[in-house]
């Protein structure tokens, strides 16, 4: 334990510290977070701070150390996903840097998308970037064997457009996963999906969310097929459902 004042609150060490930053001596501020933090190591609001303050020293990795604990005590904390993309950029961490803006910007900071259409990608080109190219395949796959499942008549062409707009982000080619697919069946393909993180699962459940709605529909033997291979691959499937039903009853409004 370092030497503490007496007295001395965490609170009063992070007024001190926000002081300090304020008048430009980042050093100092540090100081007096580091004795915030030691008194009361879960506050979330002296990790990020402190971060800011490394940041502007030069201290890229050890500020993103400070914004993972600001956003492992507070993970609605915003700011702190922002800052750690902007010093994740600096560190050329391109994807890791979008998926944190994207981030922010589901908890409503609304600058934070305008950061990533600079870097002209999507957060769900950047989540799949990191994908072995037989997970790649089998995202693909999986697309195919929900749009072959659903029993629309009339919808090729949007099927196709959808799935071809896929193949080309994916970089894959529709004959390798066709020859990947009938080599293991299933199998494969849930074993691939099911290492997936979870920021990845999230991206995929809105591919195929975005799969389903595209055909202004929702077949139900295209959701069932759904419904089993999400279990399988541990993907809240309820969260997916409610999201579909939300969407048809905003449909039904309109008619």
């Amino acid at each position: 334990m370092g030497n503490i004042s007496s007295g001395q609150t965490a609170e009063k060490y992070l007024e001190n510290g926000n002081a300090k930053y304020n008048l430009g001596d980042y050093s100092g501020a540090i100081l007096d977070y580091n004795k915030a933090i030691e008194i009361n190591p879960n506050d979330a609001g002296a990790y990020y701070k402190r971060g800011n303050a490394k940041r502007i020293l030069g201290d890229n990795r050890g500020a993103i150390q400070d914004y993972n604990k600001a956003i492992a005590i507070n993970p609605n904390d915003a700011e702190a996903y922002l800052k750690r993309g902007n010093t994740k950029d600096k560190l050329d961490d391109k994807n890791g840097a979008c998926l944190d803006w994207n981030m922010a910007g589901e908890l409503r900071d609304v600058n934070a998308y305008d950061l990533i259409k600079k870097k002209k990608t999507t957060p769900i080109l950047l989540a799949f970037s990191d994908l072995t190219n037989n997970q790649k395949m089998s995202v693909m796959n999986l697309l195919i064997t929900i749009a072959s499942n659903d029993e629309e008549q009339g919808l090729q062409d949007k099927k196709l457009q959808y799935l071809s707009n896929y193949i080309y982000k994916l970089g894959v080619s529709l004959d390798n996963c066709r020859a990947y697919f009938l080599s293991n069946e299933q199998i494969k393909t849930i074993k691939d999906l099911k290492l997936l993180s979870q920021v990845q699962k999230k991206f995929l459940l809105i591919a195929v969310l975005e799969l389903i709605i595209s055909y202004g529909n929702v077949d139900e033997t295209a959701e069932e097929v759904t419904y089993n291979i999400f279990k399988m691959i541990g993907i809240d499937f309820e969260i997916f459902k409610n999201t579909i039903a939300k969407y048809m009853t905003e449909i039904d409004d309109t008619l």
